[in-house]
This record gives C-alpha cells, structure tokens and sequence, in this order.
C-alpha cells in the first residue's frame, strides 16, 4: 500500500479509536487488525517520500502496538461489547502514541 494511503487510513482510524463515544473494544480490534500484512511500498516510477515513507512505517508500529493492547485488555477479561470510552487509560494510551508518531517521533512499544 502506498504510504500516503496507509497515512490517510491510520489517521482516520486513529481519531475513530481515539474520538468515538461508541466504539467497542471488539470493533476496535478490527479497525486495528484490518492493517495486518500491511506495508509501506514505493513505486520505482513514483517513489514515495522519504519522511512519508519513514512516517508510515512508524504509524504501522503503532497499530501494531495498539491492537497487542486492545488483545491485552480484552485478555483481562473485558468484553468485547465494553465501549472503548469506559476505558480512559486506554484511549489515553492511544492518543499519546499518535501524537508521539504524529509529532515525528518512532513508536516505542506501549507494552
């Protein structure tokens, strides 16, 4: 996937995991899992950016990371219906990572 659409749906997924009054735990593991097997790729005729291809590969760690956390709450028994905004230290967790990303910064592990 070229790198700008990976930026364009990681960030649109991010403000739905970070924003939404009604998102679950459960969907918000397949917004996540939905990036699975993703990668950033440039083309030889139209070679991405170097900064955009550094920063999509950073926003995959993080989504990545996002959805080992989301399994690792829902391992401790939270279910899958729970709403994401009953849970602030994880939403919290997300968007501090995004904005760290965001801000140029690698992903460092959230685990």
């Amino acid at each position: 996937m070229p790198p700008e659409e990976i930026l364009e749906r990681a960030a649109a997924a991010f403000d739905h995991l970070g924003q939404s009054k009604t998102l679950t735990l459960g969907q918000g593991s397949r917004i996540v899992a939905s990036f699975r097997g993703v990668e950033p790729l440039s083309g030889d005729l139209f070679p991405a950016d170097d900064r955009q291809l550094e920063l999509a590969t950073w926003m995959l760690m993080l989504i990545g990371e996002t959805d080992k956390l989301l399994e690792r709450y829902r391992g401790l028994g939270l279910p899958g219906q729970l709403k994401m905004a009953e849970v602030p230290l994880l939403q919290a967790a997300i968007k501090e990572r995004y904005h760290e990303v965001i801000g140029g910064k690698p992903a460092k592990p959230l685990l």
